[in-house]
């Protein structure tokens, strides 16, 4: 059953909302960005929606609200299997840097449980916690806060284009992109959408490493990946329709926003640049490949479930070790060459090579123990 929005505004309460940000302050620009607040207990999809700025109010109340609610219940209903475990609180969608600076400084204060004792100290924290803001950006697609969901400024846009809330305008990021490629840009939305709310869903790690951050970022997005077009479909998002003619979508919201990318923000290093393509294209590819290796199949009803329950049912670090028993248990291997196929798998992830370091391995011990005495 659908529980109605909530019409209330209910912004949090922070000491630092008088500190200026740009040319307004922490209050007045995090109120321009749509954030929305789950509340109660139950299946996230189903929880109440709060509006925490008059943004969201608007929006809500606007011809675009139904839209509106169907793509965040869709977003929270990844978080639906495990109801008392996740973290999803909310979801906010920055329309520009200055939003986006108020709004994580509002997350740092609260994460800090931050308590000035003056405005000169409410501003000092500010001031250090929105300084390298610009250069974050750059970096990343949208993050989760301890369950604090927020949408880069471009991303913000395309997705609600997709969904009648905001027409796409010259000088946003998706012009910039050539229509063949626009679609897929759309559809990476709404996989980045689901991907942070899967961060969510997967249980915290104790000790955070490389190695455990690529096993975290594989599992939100093969799981979002497989999902994303579902999400968009059941929120009525019409992605090829705003892919074809991006300046003739609606503008529902009427958010008054201006148009906005990413050309202003610093580069990335290469180095880094590189490092993000296996983050979020190797490392999940070797997960997919992996899973097909267990016998998942992702493309089944089954298939899927068997994956969330592999790869969300315990921390990222434990992952490795179900994973390596489903391969053994599907290829018919045998037990002593557990701990070195973990081993292997655990690695896969980081490495160029990936599936073929593990499968390679296993046709090499299976060569192996057919030319043995044994089995002569």
């Amino acid at each position: 059953m659908q529980i109605s929005v909530a019409p209330a505004i209910s912004p949090p309460q922070s000491p630092i909302l008088g500190a200026r940000v740009g040319s307004g302050t922490v209050g007045s620009h995090f109120d321009r960005a749509i954030s929305i607040r789950l509340e109660g207990s139950g299946a996230p999809s189903q929880r109440t929606l709060i509006a925490q700025t008059s943004a969201a109010a608007n929006a809500l109340a606007s011809p675009a609200g139904p839209a509106l609610e169907r793509m965040i219940r869709r977003a929270a209903a990844v978080a639906d299997g495990s109801p008392d475990a996740n973290t999803l609180r909310s979801y906010t969608f920055a329309p520009d840097d200055d939003a986006l600076k108020a709004t994580m400084a509002l997350g740092d204060a609260a994460a800090w449980k931050f308590q000035p004792t003056s405005a000169g100290d409410a501003q000092r924290f500010v001031d250090e916690h929105t300084e390298t803001v610009m250069r974050d950006m750059a970096r990343t697609l949208a993050f989760n806060g301890g369950g604090d969901v927020v949408l880069m400024p471009d991303v913000s846009r395309e997705l609600l284009a997709t969904i009648g809330a905001y027409r796409l305008q010259a000088g946003d990021q998706a012009f910039a992109q050539v229509s063949s490629r626009r679609a897929e840009a759309l559809r990476d939305d709404w996989d980045t959408l689901l991907h942070e709310s899967n961060h969510s869903v997967t249980p915290q790690v104790k000790f955070r490493s490389t190695l455990v951050t690529a096993w975290e970022e594989a599992i939100a997005t093969v799981l979002a990946r497989r999902d994303r077009s579902a999400a968009a479909q059941a929120a009525g998002a019409t992605i090829d329709a705003v892919a074809a003619d991006p300046a003739g979508g609606r503008d529902d919201a009427q958010l008054g926003w201006s148009a906005w990318n990413r050309r202003h923000l610093p580069k990335p290093p290469e180095d880094e640049a590189a490092s993000n393509a296996a983050t979020y294209d190797t490392g999940p590819a070797t997960l997919r490949k992996l899973l097909n290796l267990a016998g998942v199949d992702r493309r089944t009803t089954a298939g899927r479930q068997q994956a969330i329950d592999l790869l969300q049912s315990v921390p990222a670090d434990d992952v490795p070790a179900g994973v390596t028993d489903a391969i053994i248990a599907r290829q018919q291997l045998a037990a002593t060459l557990r701990p070195e196929l973990e081993r292997r798998v655990r690695a896969s992830v980081t490495r160029p090579e990936g599936i073929r370091w593990v499968t390679d391995w296993i046709a090499r011990q299976r060569s192996e123990a057919t030319e043995s005495p044994a089995h002569v």
